[in-house]
C-alpha cells in the first residue's frame, strides 16, 4: 500500500496476550477497550484521519506500506504491547520519525522508570523490581533480596490502576496475592513512600508532557494514600486544582522537577502522577503514556464542562507537536 505524500501511519496492536475488554460506548454498543493505550481524544482523532491510515498488529497477513512520512505510536505499554513495540522499532525504528517512540515507551516500564528518575534533586523515585514468581516463595524472596523495607506495592504487570493492587504491611500480608492469578505473571513490587501530610491528607497532582510544554493537569487533596487522580472530584476540589494551575509556573520546586523528568524520559506526550510532602519534595508514583490525559476523567456533567479549557489546552498542545514531526523527541534517532 502506498500512502499519500506526507501522511502518517497510526500503529495500533493487540495486546501480546490476545484479551480485549469490551464496553459500552457514547453511541450505546459494544466497543473494544485496549488496554494501556496512547489516548489523544476524540477531537484529535478526528483531525488526525483525513492524513493518515491505520495498520494493525499482528496483521493477518504481510502488509508493505510505502511512502510513510511519519508514525504515531498508540502501544503505551512493553507489558501489554512488547510484540508490537519490537516490530515496530526493527521495520521502522531509525527510519521515519515515531511520535512516542518504542524505545521511550520502554524507558517507561515502572521498574526502569524508578531507575531512569533516580536522583533528581528535590524528587523520590521509590524503587522498584519486576518479579516473574516461579513458586510461592518468590514475592517474599524478592523482596528480602531487594533491601526493600515494608510496606512495599505489588501489583501485576500492566496494571495501571488499582486493579490488583496489594499493599503489603508486615511478613504475614504476602498470603492476599495468593487469591489471584500470580503464578509465573510478571509483578512490580515498589517501596511505599509516606506523603500523608501533617494536615492528615494526601495532595497528589499530574504533569502533562507534551514535546517540550508541561502543564499541570491536574491537583488534588484525598484523605487516603491510593491515587485516583479527579475521578471522583467534587467543585470545591476544582477549585483548589485550578488555582494551582495559576501558580504553576512560578512553582519553582515543581518545575525544576519536571523539566528533570522531561529531559530524562523521552516520549513526546506522557503523564506523571507525583505526590507532594510537607517539606517540599515530591514522590514519583508512574511517569509513562498510558494515562489518561486529553479526555476528561471525572465523573459528574457539570465537572466535565469545566475540565473543557483544560482539554483544549491539551489539545492545542497536540496541534502542535504533531505538525513537526521532525520535532518529534526520538526523530532523529540513529541506529
Amino acid at each position: 500500500m502506498k500512502l499519500k505524500p506526507g501522511s502518517g501511519l497510526l500503529f495500533r496492536a493487540i495486546p501480546d496476550d490476545g484479551i480485549v475488554r469490551i464496553r459500552i460506548g457514547k453511541t450505546g454498543r459494544p466497543e473494544p477497550l485496549y488496554p494501556n493505550r496512547m489516548i489523544l481524544g476524540d477531537t484529535i482523532e478526528r483531525e488526525l484521519a483525513p492524513r493518515t491510515t491505520t495498520f494493525w498488529f499482528p496483521p493477518e497477513a504481510a502488509t508493505e506500506y510505502q511512502g510513510v512520512g511519519w508514525i504515531l505510536n498508540y502501544c503505551a505499554d512493553e507489558d501489554d504491547y512488547g510484540n508490537a513495540l519490537q516490530a515496530l522499532l526493527s521495520g521502522f525504528g531509525d527510519r521515519v520519525p515515531i511520535f512516542n517512540h518504542p524505545l521511550a515507551v520502554a524507558d517507561s516500564r515502572r521498574d526502569r522508570v524508578a531507575r531512569l528518575m533516580d536522583g533528581i534533586p528535590g524528587l523520590i523515585a521509590p524503587r522498584c523490581i519486576r518479579v516473574v514468581p516461579e513458586s510461592a516463595d518468590a514475592f517474599q524472596k524478592a523482596f528480602a533480596a531487594s533491601g526493600m523495607r515494608y510496606p512495599v506495592l505489588v501489583r501485576p504487570a500492566a496494571s495501571q490502576s488499582a486493579e490488583g493492587l496489594f499493599r503489603i504491611d508486615h511478613p504475614f500480608g504476602w498470603e492476599a496475592l495468593f487469591s489471584t492469578p500470580w503464578l509465573r505473571r510478571p509483578h512490580y513490587m515498589t517501596e511505599f513512600i509516606e506523603t500523608r501530610r501533617a494536615s492528615g491528607d494526601y495532595l497528589k497532582l499530574r504533569l502533562c508532557f507534551i514535546g517540550d510544554d508541561i502543564s499541570l493537569r491536574s491537583y488534588r487533596a484525598t484523605p487516603d494514600w491510593l491515587n485516583k487522580g479527579m475521578i471522583e472530584a467534587n467543585p470545591a476540589d476544582f477549585d483548589t486544582m485550578f488555582a494551582a494551575r495559576e501558580r504553576f509556573a512560578g512553582w519553582t520546586s515543581l518545575q525544576r522537577v519536571a523539566r528533570e523528568i522531561q529531559a530524562r524520559l523521552r516520549l513526546d506526550f506522557f503523564g506523571a502522577d507525583l505526590g507532594v510532602m510537607d517539606d517540599g519534595r515530591f514522590v514519583l508514583f508512574e511517569a509513562n503514556a498510558a494515562m489518561t490525559i486529553a479526555e476528561p476523567v471525572v465523573l459528574r456533567a457539570d465537572l466535565v464542562r469545566r475540565m473543557r479549557p483544560v482539554i483544549q489546552e491539551v489539545e492545542a498542545g497536540l496541534r502542535r507537536h504533531l505538525a513537526k514531526p521532525s520535532g518529534w523527541r526520538m526523530a532523529h534517532r540513529q541506529s
